[in-house]
């Protein structure tokens, strides 16, 4: 990019922040990590979910869960990119 135009320009013409376009990226983001978690909760309800420890019990879950999956994420992260880096380079590749 070319942050310059003109010769001796003084300050920088910086590429435009364009923050709605952000807000629907994460929007998006959230709908698709979320929302089949939710759609099953909802549906557990209305099927019954004693079977899986009454209500408060089941949303318990949803919550751990859903904890567990982030504080996990970076973990996760960092071993595919060590897969994939050593499958760039040629090593051998151990799951």
């Amino acid at each position: 990019p070319t942050y310059f135009l003109q010769p001796r320009q003084l300050f920088p013409v910086w590429p435009q922040w364009r923050p709605e376009l952000a807000i629907a990226l994460f929007s998006t983001t959230m709908v698709l990590l979320f929302l089949p978690k939710m759609l099953s909760v909802v549906l557990i309800w209305f099927k019954g979910s004693k079977a899986y420890g009454g209500p408060l019990r089941l949303l318990a879950s949803l919550v751990l869960e859903t904890l567990f999956s982030v504080l996990l994420a970076p973990v996760r992260m960092l071993f595919h990119t060590v897969f994939v880096v050593s499958a760039f380079l040629g090593w051998e590749v151990v799951w």
